[in-house]
């Protein structure tokens, strides 16, 4: 009997031992969360909505945009410090404009040029014409 115990095939607890024989406890890692670069790799692998793919290329145009402005700023201080310190030539002069603007409104007299008319409508005509209106 004890021979058909050696015969036989380990069962699952036999197969959890030694999964776990090989368990070493120093090279277990301390944190259980995920690394950066999981975390990202999760998130990308996840299906998007075609919302959410616009939004990241609209993200994307913009900071690339931001980049190019913000490249182009530094260009130009980097350049006026460069020609304030070297002496060469002089920083390039600033203009400044003003524009004014005058305007004067003309008011009609106040009292009337000339004497009111009453002109009363009594004729056919006239009623008919004012009821159209």
């Amino acid at each position: 009997m004890a021979e058909a115990m050696v015969d036989r095939a380990p069962g699952p607890p036999q197969r959890r031992l030694n999964r776990n024989a090989d368990y070493d406890p120093d090279l277990e890692d301390e944190s259980a969360e995920p690394t950066l670069l999981e975390r990202f790799d999760a998130v990308t692998r996840k299906p998007t909505s075609p919302l959410a793919q616009i939004l990241r290329l609209v993200v994307l145009f913009l900071l690339v945009l931001s980049v190019v402005f913000m490249s182009l700023f530094i260009e130009q201080h980097l350049e006026l410090k460069r020609r304030e310190r070297d002496g060469s030539q002089p920083p390039p002069k600033v203009t400044v404009t003003s524009t004014s603007v005058v305007t004067t409104t003309v008011l009609p007299p106040s009292h009337p040029t000339s004497p009111p008319s009453e002109q009363t409508c009594l004729t056919p005509e006239c009623i008919i014409l004012s009821t159209s209106i």
